[in-house]
C-alpha cells in the first residue's frame, strides 16, 4: 500500500515538473528566455536532479549571454558607451550568480567586449586623475572591478599609485590656504587627507574654534504627569541618543543643551466577560449503494489510472465495498464522509487597553526656537480563555497585554524620526543658504559642508554641484567612497 501511495505522489510531481518545462520550453522558442530560466529554476528547486531542466536551463543562460552580448556590443558602437559598461557588469555579475561562463565563439565575443569597456575604464580614471579628481578616479576602479579583472596586474597596481598620488596632492593643495574659523571645511580636509593616508599640514583645531552652537550634552527637564520614573528615564535617555547623531552634536564640544519636555501619559485597563463562539467542521459518514457493470483490471493505461485514484480516494478516508451479482453486475456500497458545521459556545474574558501619551519639546539652539509635539494613542482588545479542546480546534489563549515600555518603545519608533527631521530641518533653515558673503572659495565651501553636516536627503542643488566640480561625485557616492561622515 505504501508503494503504491508513494508511487501516486511521484507520477503528480512528475507531471507537474513536466508542465513547467513545457512552458518553459514554449517560452524559450519565443525567445523570452529570462522568464524560461525562472521556470527551470522552479522545477530545478522541486526536483534538483532533473537533468532535463538542469540542461534546459545552461541553454537558456547561453541565450541571455549572447542576446547580451549583442546589446553591450552594439551601445558600444552608437557611442553610449557607459551604457555598455553597466550591461556588461550587470552580465558579469549574472554569470558569476549562475556558475555558466560561455565558451568557444560566445567567449570570445565576450572578451572583446570586455577588453573594450575595459580600456575605455582606463581611459575615464585616467582623465579624472588630470582633471585633478582621484575620489572619482578611486570610483570607477572600485565600482567596476570585475571588467578591470582583467586588466595585467601591474597595470592595475601602476593606476593605483597615480590615484593615490592624485589624492595626496590634493590633500595638500587643500591644506594652503585653510582659515581657522572654516570649522567644517577643515574637518573635511582632515577626513579626505586621512582617506589618502596623508596628514593635513594645519595645527588641530582647539576647543575655543568650534562653533559655539556644536552641542555635546543634552539636559532635559521632564514634566509628564502619569508615566513611570522607570519610563521617563527611558524616555529621556531614548531622547539623549537621538540627539547625538542629530548635526548639532559634537563630541568635542563643552556646550549644553537645555530641552523641556512636557506631555501626559495614561494607561487605562479593563475587563468584561464576553460570550464567544468557535465555530468547527466535523465530518460525517454516509453510504451510497448502486449497481454497475463489473470490472475487470487489466494493464493498460486506464487501469493504472483507475487503481491510482482508488487509493488517493482511500487516502481521503472514502472506500467502496462489493457484491458480485452472478449476472456481470456488482453492488457496489460506497463509503464516503461529508463536511458538516458545528458550534461551540463558550465564555472568554476580554481585556481592553488605552495607552496615550502626548509629548511637547521646547528649546532654544543656536538663539532659535525649537518645537517639537507629538501625540499617540492605541486601543488594544484582547481575548483570554482556558479551554483546550484540541479536537475542535479551540486551543487556550492568554491576553496579550502591552506593557507601557512596550507603547513607549513602539511610539519612540515615530517619534524620533520626526524628532531627527525637525532638528535636520532647524539646522537646514540656519546654514543651508548661500549668501553674498560666500564669494570667496573657501567661504562657500564652508557653507557646503556645514550644509552636508545635517544629511538632507536629497542634498541642495548647490551643495551636489560643489561635490561633482571639486570631488566628481554625487554627495552620497562621495560619502560610500571614503566610508565615513564628512563631519561626525
Amino acid at each position: 500500500m505504501f508503494k503504491k501511495i508513494l508511487l501516486s505522489l511521484l507520477c503528480f510531481c512528475a507531471l507537474g515538473c513536466s508542465i513547467l518545462i513545457d512552458r518553459a520550453d514554449k517560452l524559450y522558442e519565443h525567445e523570452a528566455y529570462e522568464e524560461a530560466a525562472e521556470l527551470y529554476e522552479q522545477v530545478l528547486k522541486a526536483s534538483p536532479q532533473n537533468d532535463d531542466a538542469r540542461i534546459s536551463l545552461n541553454r537558456t543562460h547561453l541565450k541571455i549571454i549572447d542576446r547580451s552580448l549583442i546589446q553591450i556590443r552594439k551601445y558600444r558602437l552608437a557611442g553610449d558607451q557607459w551604457e555598455s559598461v553597466n550591461q556588461m557588469l550587470r552580465l558579469l555579475d549574472s554569470e558569476t550568480k549562475w556558475q555558466h561562463f560561455p565558451k568557444g565563439p560566445v567567449a570570445f565575443t565576450q572578451g572583446e567586449e570586455v577588453q573594450f569597456t575595459s580600456h575605455f575604464l582606463m581611459g575615464q580614471i585616467g582623465l579624472a586623475i588630470d582633471q585633478e579628481l582621484p575620489l572619482k578616479a578611486l570610483s570607477i576602479l572600485r565600482n567596476h572591478a570585475a571588467i578591470l579583472a582583467t586588466i595585467k596586474g601591474g597595470e592595475l597596481v601602476k593606476l593605483e599609485e597615480r590615484i593615490n598620488l592624485s589624492g595626496a596632492k590634493q590633500c595638500l593643495k587643500l591644506g594652503e590656504n585653510l582659515k581657522t574659523e572654516n570649522f567644517f571645511f577643515q574637518e573635511f580636509a582632515r577626513k579626505l587627507c586621512h582617506f589618502w593616508a596623508v596628514s593635513l599640514p594645519t595645527k588641530k583645531l582647539g576647543q575655543a574654534q568650534l562653533p559655539k552652537y556644536l552641542l555635546k550634552t543634552i539636559e532635559i527637564d521632564f514634566v509628564m504627569p502619569g508615566i513611570s520614573v522607570d519610563q521617563s528615564l527611558y524616555l529621556k535617555d531614548e531622547i539623549t541618543q537621538l540627539f547625538k547623531v542629530s548635526p548639532w552634536y559634537s563630541g568635542d564640544s563643552l556646550q549644553t543643551l537645555r530641552m523641556k519636555i512636557t506631555g501626559d501619559f495614561k494607561h487605562e485597563e479593563k475587563k468584561e466577560q464576553i460570550a464567544k463562539s468557535h465555530y468547527y467542521a466535523v465530518n460525517v459518514p454516509y453510504t451510497e449503494t448502486f449497481t454497475r457493470k463489473k470490472y475487470k483490471p487489466g494493464n493498460d493505461v486506464l487501469s493504472h489510472t483507475i487503481q491510482i485514484l482508488g487509493v488517493l480516494s482511500a487516502l481521503g478516508g472514502e472506500y467502496e465495498t462489493t457484491s458480485d451479482n452472478g449476472d456481470g453486475t456488482e453492488t457496489v456500497t460506497a463509503h464516503k464522509s461529508r463536511k458538516e458545521s458545528r458550534v461551540f459556545d463558550y465564555v472568554a474574558t476580554q481585556f481592553m487597553q488605552n495607552l496615550y501619551i502626548s509629548l511637547n519639546a521646547v528649546a532654544s539652539i543656536n538663539n532659535q526656537n525649537f518645537v517639537f509635539d507629538f501625540h499617540d494613542e492605541l486601543k488594544n482588545l484582547s481575548i483570554e480563555h482556558h479551554n483546550n479542546l484540541p479536537d475542535i480546534g479551540l486551543m487556550p489563549e492568554a491576553a496579550k497585554l502591552l506593557s507601557e515600555r512596550e507603547f513607549i518603545s513602539q511610539k519612540l519608533e515615530k517619534l524620533k524620526p520626526k524628532m531627527l527631521a525637525k532638528l535636520r530641518d532647524q539646522w537646514r533653515e540656519q546654514f543651508c543658504r548661500v549668501s553674498s558673503d560666500s564669494k570667496n572659495p573657501l567661504d562657500f565651501a564652508e557653507v557646503v559642508l556645514r550644509c552636508v553636516n545635517a544629511e538632507l536627503v536629497p542634498s541642495p542643488e548647490f551643495v551636489e554641484d560643489w561635490f561633482l566640480k571639486n570631488l566628481g561625485l554625487k554627495t552620497t557616492d562621495a560619502r560610500k567612497q571614503m566610508q565615513i561622515g564628512f563631519i561626525k
